[in-house]
């Protein structure tokens, strides 16, 4: 008997403790969304994958190795001495480091090393054919400088510029996705702790309701009462009804929303939710640019660079442009290798190359579409910073005027709550009417839901402001 008694006990206590629903916090169900939203989880991804690709910008002046080599097997005879030989042949073998600098200068150091083979060769002295075979090393430094399209690196930079302003605009705007998607799912459980409040207040009413009904029913049978009062009462009744089922409907609604931010697929939160009071609080810290803004701004140095970028290729190209080379040639490899660092053998050459389009009607045109793209991103960049400042002064004043309500509606809550429980008092003892019980108990919702709908207000904003804070990149 004591065993059956003990197993109810703990049966008991463990029900009472399921049956207690956990807390979920706004701070832990925003935890739940950045690991579970897969929107969230993207834009992280991309932003992290956009800055870590603005490294691709220093490829620009890195320098390149390159290597190349190839096997040549000529017949194609001598046209001026075609007894020479009878085929050629020559394997190659060139390896080398290449670099750009920022003020357009190009070079190149590299060395060539080929084994080359005469075939068929007719020796004047013993009048025979022969082979002749030996080795070449060449080690030669070139160098180009442009002196009118890319002068001073203009080309070169403004393709760094590409580069690195279309991966922090990438990053940006993916960075501002993250905090949006936050906000909205901030403003997510707000909206269902809304609904849930004003399921309670409308089950409070509806309860209430029926006590009325039931009451002036009652006093009908007794030929106490009145049909007006009746019949108000009725109406009240299926009035509270329905705004119970319509706070229900939003509940749900809200629900389904709420999970769906943390990637669930459910009508039900089986979580009890609880808001932050609003007493205290201030606007969060915010950045001097918000990140969407920082998108713009690299979107508009884009467009500059890619403008630089299209004026420099359509125009004229002058470069000079030189090298040096020493040589050597041994029938040894390792004598040609060690002698082609020697001088006396060094072979020099300089000049200039020019190239100018014709067509400079066309040329002119294109100048002037992208001096036309550029002025607009520029023009875009101001507007957007001029529209984050209004926004954030205009986010200021809704939320010292949230407050205000906020605290006007409580203090009018209380009092109404109040009124409309002393005028059930006196209703009941015959000392008011039925319709004055109303028309207090509509003075008394109709203050809560400015109170719960001011709150909404109070953190919504909130969630909103928080979109200017620091990137975290």
């Amino acid at each position: 008997m004591k065993l059956s008694a003990l197993a109810l006990l703990i049966l008991f206590i463990s029900g009472s403790s399921l049956s207690r629903a956990a807390t979920l916090t706004l701070e832990d169900y925003l935890a739940q969304v950045e690991g579970k939203n897969q929107y969230i989880s993207a834009a992280k991804d991309a932003s992290k994958g956009a800055g870590l690709s603005t490294a691709e910008a220093e490829l620009v002046y890195s320098p390149a190795l390159f290597a190349e080599v190839n096997f040549l097997d000529n017949h194609f005879r001598n046209a001026l001495f075609p007894s020479a030989y009878r085929s050629l042949q020559s394997d190659t073998y060139t390896v080398g480091i290449r670099q750009e600098t920022a003020f357009g200068l190009k070079g190149s150091l590299s060395y060539l090393y080929s084994h080359q083979g005469y075939l068929g060769t007719l020796d004047q002295q013993t009048l025979q054919f022969i082979d002749r075979r030996f080795w070449e090393g060449t080690p030669k430094l070139e160098l180009s400088l442009s002196l009118w399209r890319n002068f001073r690196g203009e080309e070169t930079r403004a393709n760094e510029s590409i580069v690195r302003s279309n991966a922090l605009a990438r990053q940006y705007n993916e960075s501002f996705q993250v905090k949006a998607t936050r906000a909205e799912a901030e403003s997510t459980y707000v909206r269902l702790v809304s609904a849930q409040q004003l399921v309670n207040l409308y089950k409070e009413s509806f309860s209430d309701a029926q006590d009325i009904l039931s009451w002036n029913n009652k006093r009908m049978q007794r030929n106490l009462g009145e049909t007006a009062d009746v019949l108000q009462a009725q109406g009240n009744f299926e009035a509270q009804k329905l705004s119970l089922q319509a706070s229900e409907d939003e509940e749900k609604v809200a629900a389904r929303n709420f999970n769906r931010f943390r990637n669930l697929d459910s009508d039900s939160v089986p979580e009890s939710l609880s808001l932050p009071g609003i007493e205290g609080l201030t606007p969060p810290a915010r950045s001097e640019v918000r990140d969407d803004v920082k998108a713009a701004q690299e979107n508009a140095r884009l467009q500059a660079a890619q403008g630089r970028l299209g004026i420099e290729r359509n125009s004229p190209t002058l470069e000079a442009y030189g090298s040096v080379a020493l040589n050597a040639r041994e029938s040894s490899g390792t004598d040609t290798f060690s002698r082609s660092f020697q001088s006396g053998q060094q072979t020099t050459l300089w000049g200039v190359r020019l190239n100018i389009p014709m067509a400079i009607s066309l040329s002119s045109d294109v100048r002037h579409g992208y001096e036309l793209e550029r002025n607009a991103a520029e023009t875009l960049v101001s507007q957007k910073l001029f529209d984050q400042e209004v926004e954030w002064k205009d986010l200021v004043q809704q939320l010292s005027d949230a407050k205000r309500r906020y605290d006007i509606a409580g203090s009018l809550s209380k009092i109404q709550r109040r009124k409309v429980a002393n005028e059930r008092i006196r209703l009941h003892s015959g000392r008011t009417t039925t319709y004055q019980t109303l028309i207090f108990n509509i003075d008394f919702n109709s203050a809560e839901v400015a109170r719960i709908q001011a709150q909404s207000s109070v953190l919504n904003i909130l969630a909103r402001m928080k979109t200017y804070g620091e990137s975290k990149l």
